[in-house]
């Protein structure tokens, strides 16, 4: 839990910065030294234990009022509609099309086309708390886990990521591992213990060990923008 709360912290002493991680030429050494005393008292701030954004599911009491907002009218329809369509395929022929053509539309239409279903499921249960949508979010958590990587096509020219070789934390991977933790922060005892396991295994695999190491050695494919 500590080094959970450690990364948080260096985390945010990074963002004080205000530029992009750079992980070559001599940027790297002021990543090297980073002020100790800085993020112990950023590390202070932070919760005992891993937390999401607002209430989760089982706080019936706020989701009650959230669910009258005029915003969310259509969100159970919208789950309705995903939940009775089929996820679209991963194509490794579309993500590797960037790396043979240069042109980033095939890979990026194809991995948005699966990663725009989850948020209306997660949001829907919320609000109606029937076990309705949990089924096809762990099946849709799954499906994230199976996929090689969660970096675009255009920031992955080398495919290491692909590959599974070193992961790059672009902007894209870094939404994704926030979107899935959401989910899981909000739905909690909900989704089955090992489909929780699976997709925090995920996150620390492609998220949160690339970034330690950069941020510790100055090495790696860690894009930080504050």
């Amino acid at each position: 839990m500590r080094s959970w709360r450690m990364l948080l912290a260096l985390a945010a002493a990074v963002a004080q910065v205000g530029h992009p991680l750079e992980t070559r030429g001599e940027d790297v050494r002021r990543w090297r030294d980073l002020n100790e005393g800085r993020i112990r008292e950023i590390a202070a701030m932070l919760s005992a234990a891993p937390r999401g954004l607002g209430p989760p599911i089982a706080d019936r009491e706020v989701w009650a009022t959230v669910a009258t907002n005029r915003g969310l009218a259509g969100i159970v329809r919208e789950a309705e509609r995903v939940m009775a369509m089929p996820m679209p395929p991963w194509d490794d022929e579309l993500y590797l099309d960037y790396s043979r053509t240069g042109r980033r539309r095939p890979g990026e239409q194809m991995i948005a086309a699966r990663h725009r279903r989850l948020a209306p499921l997660v949001w829907a249960e919320a609000v109606e708390a029937r076990g309705r949508f949990v089924e096809a979010i762990a099946a849709t958590l799954r499906e994230y886990v199976r996929e090689p990587t969660w970096t675009l096509p255009a920031h992955d020219a080398s495919l290491r990521s692909f590959r599974g070789d070193a992961y790059n934390v672009d902007l894209a991977a870094a939404t994704t591992a926030f979107e899935v933790g959401q989910a899981l922060w909000m739905l909690g005892e909900r989704l089955d213990p090992v489909v929780r396991s699976e997709v925090t295994a995920a996150i620390e695999r492609r998220v949160f060990e690339p970034f330690r190491t950069t941020l510790r050695t100055g090495r790696g494919l860690t894009w930080v923008h504050a």
